[in-house]
């Protein structure tokens, strides 16, 4: 599953298959945008983005969620060090991970 932001440079989110885990690639300008759109992937893993939706914005530290309003889609056991790339192209950075499911 690709998707593309719509930006003036290619944004890519992508997941791919691995052995017994899941593998996750996406591209953002900065380091920042990279890890927030990581973060949003590992979200997208986890529970189904498309029901939730944006209430109240603030900074907090949380533990579990909600199972009633969160279903859960897989249980992510770890993110793991095999095979992590960051690499940087024509101003981008993209990220490869490994996800052990």
């Amino acid at each position: 599953m690709k998707t593309t932001a719509p930006n003036q440079r290619r944004m890519v989110t992508e997941l791919f298959n691995h052995t017994a885990d899941l593998g996750l690639e996406c591209s953002g300008s900065s380091m920042a945008d990279l890890l927030e759109r990581a973060g949003e992937m590992l979200a997208g893993c986890i529970v189904d983005r498309r029901r939730i939706r944006v209430v109240e914005e603030r900074a907090v530290t949380a533990e579990g969620g909600d199972p009633e309003r969160h279903a859960l889609i897989r249980e992510i056991k770890a993110v793991t060090y095999h095979g992590v790339t960051i690499e940087e192209s024509r101003g981008m950075l993209t990220a490869r991970v490994v996800l052990d499911v």
